[in-house]
């Protein structure tokens, strides 16, 4: 081999080495890039997320406050007017649940319990409305008549109506038809049950919001051996039935329940244009309209929090390094509306409403001596809770 030849090859070795050196050299560059990328330039983003999937955060809700009304002029006794009471939530757990015959017959209890009462005002308010829409159909063939025959003839027609709605036939044809309706509605009631209680695989499935006692003893006495709901209790918001002298709890597979807080309104239609009423947005309950709505913040409260960090097994909590705070419950209100009086008021307001056959109707007391309101009662009113009952939204305003 020449001298050129030797010279050439190593001038080739020496590129090779070079070459080699700059890619070591791009990737050591690149690499350091990167980790200063995520070190430095992102290292708020990158610790922010890893501190999230270590630690859990859950809102603790404060207790939401009160209203209560007042007893007789310098008496001390208070009467609530909102409170909060606990409910159950039932749900079914379907995976507990065996499919085809036994959850039909769970299906078909769910509706006698929770949906056979609603279902039967729905269709009586469905063929009450009907009613009132024939009889001012009827009526328009009366609105182009003079004045006199007009009147002469808008109680012909309301006579009639009324004696129709009298008849033993028609009588029997319209019961025909509510059943007819009433079983409609059953079916696709307890199909949507039957479904529900059928998800292959579903870990969860709510069934009835707001249960009150009464629905949750006879819910349970359904589901073990149908015995009176009498041997039935509620304790600490559980069930429990006394065998042979001892206390049992009583927990039927598949269908289960938890407890829950509720705004629960005692005095019902008294007063309701005073307080509004509560709705719940993501779980968070928030006033509308009278007294609810317009001290909201006041009764609401503040939320709190609680943050850990999570063990290994994602289901241990670690107690160090905990930060806790507390909620801050709301404030009650106690209003000056005397209990007694409000009562009385709206009694009568509603007795001569039925009297006059008024559309509408208001009553407001004062203590002449403070300026105080002691009474004040509007109709037509409704019952805040049952406020989803009303149509018309405008009844939710206080005239």
């Amino acid at each position: 081999m020449s001298v050129y030849g030797r010279k050439e090859k190593k001038n080739n070795n020496g590129n090779r080495i070079n070459i080699l050196i700059a890619i070591v050299f791009l990737f050591g560059l690149g690499l350091f890039s990167r980790l200063y990328n995520l070190q430095v330039l992102k290292n708020d983003f990158y610790s922010t997320r890893a501190q999230n999937q270590q630690q859990r955060q859950s809102e603790l809700l404060p207790k939401r406050g009160e209203i209560f009304l007042s007893g007789p002029v310098g008496g001390q006794d208070l009467y609530p007017f909102a409170s909060n009471k606990d409910y159950y939530l039932v749900f079914a757990i379907p995976t507990d649940i065996k499919t085809g015959e036994e959850s039909q017959k769970i299906a078909d209890g769910l509706f006698k319990i929770f949906e056979q009462g609603r279902a039967k005002e729905e269709v009586d308010k469905y063929f009450e409305n009907k009613d009132k829409e024939d009889l001012t159909y009827e009526l328009s063939f009366a609105s182009g008549l003079p004045i006199d025959l007009k009147l002469a003839k808008e109680i012909e027609i309301k006579q009639h109506f009324e004696a129709l709605r009298k008849d033993k036939t028609w009588l029997e044809i319209r019961a025909a038809k509510k059943e007819e309706e009433l079983q409609n509605k059953k079916k696709i009631k307890e199909a949507d049950y039957f479904s529900k209680l059928n998800k292959e695989g579903d870990p969860y499935e709510p069934i009835n919001k707001k249960t009150n006692d009464e629905e949750l003893l006879e819910l349970y006495s359904f589901l073990t051996d149908g015995t009176a709901t009498t041997s039935l209790e509620i304790k600490n918001g559980k069930v429990w039935k006394t065998v042979d002298g001892v206390e049992k709890e009583v927990k039927p597979k598949g269908i289960y329940h938890s407890v829950e807080k509720y705004r629960y309104y005692p005095e019902k239609n008294i007063g309701s244009h005073l307080l509004g009423f509560i709705t719940l947005n993501n779980e968070i309950p928030r006033g509308n309209y009278g007294l609810e709505g317009f001290f909201n913040n006041e009764l609401s409260g503040r939320a709190g929090y609680l943050k850990s960090e999570l063990g290994a097994r994602r289901d241990i909590y670690i107690l160090n390094d905990q930060e806790l705070e507390k909620p801050k419950n709301g404030s009650n209100l106690v209003l000056t509306i005397d209990r007694s009086i409000q009562f009385y008021a709206c009694k009568k307001l509603k007795e001569a409403i039925d009297k006059e056959q008024a559309e509408s109707g208001q009553v407001i007391a004062v203590n002449p001596s403070t300026g105080a309101i002691i009474a004040m009662c509007s109709w037509p009113d409704f019952d805040p809770n049952e406020y989803q009952k009303i149509d018309d939204m405008n009844i939710f305003n206080n005239p």
